[in-house]
Formats: C-alpha cells, structure tokens, sequence
C-alpha cells in the first residue's frame, strides 16, 4: 500500500465548527466562569483570587483548545494539564509559599 492511497483522518469537529459559533462558545464557558470566581474570595481574601481565577480560566481554555486543535486523546491532554498544574499552579494559588514566585 503506497502513501498516497493511506487512508485519511476525517476532519475534526474543530475544524468543521465556524468561528463564530466557536466565539459563542467560549464567550458562554467565560461568563460561567465569572460566575464561579467570587467563590474563590473567601478563601484567598484581597484580589487575589481575581488573578488566580482569571489565570485558572486562561490557562484551561488553552490547554482544551490545544486537545481539540491537535485532536489530542485523553491521556495527552491529562498530562498536559499535570505539566500546566506544576508549572502554574503554586506560582497563582499560593504566590508566598510558592518558589519561584
């Protein structure tokens, strides 16, 4: 079987979904958000939890958009989120304890 008669990937539901259906949807998953980071005042205190729930939904969004733009499997994407969890998670939940914050 020659390469050129490999059988292709069908195209992805990220590539199919317009961006403005795609705007909808994040526009929609931002506003649950917002909703859920005042939450987040009783524990941190201050605007601390603005910054840390703000970078909760950053960094979150990035890593779903990054599975669904490489059709990613379950197993790569858990990993990318242990490696994101590590990396930023001390640096936004507990800036005075964390190392290198």
């Amino acid at each position: 079987m020659s390469t050129s008669t490999a059988a292709k990937r069908p195209p992805s539901y990220f590539a199919t979904v317009s961006n403005s259906r795609r705007s909808v949807d994040l526009l929609v998953m931002v506003c649950l958000f917002v909703l859920a980071i005042p939450g987040f005042h009783h524990v941190y205190g201050g605007v601390q939890y603005l910054l840390t729930g703000v970078m909760a939904l950053v960094l979150g969004t990035l890593v779903a958009l990054i599975g669904a733009r490489w059709r990613w499997g379950a197993l790569r994407i858990t990993l990318l989120l242990l490696l994101v969890y590590f990396l930023f998670g001390p640096m936004f939940a507990a800036p005075t304890r964390a190392i290198w914050a």
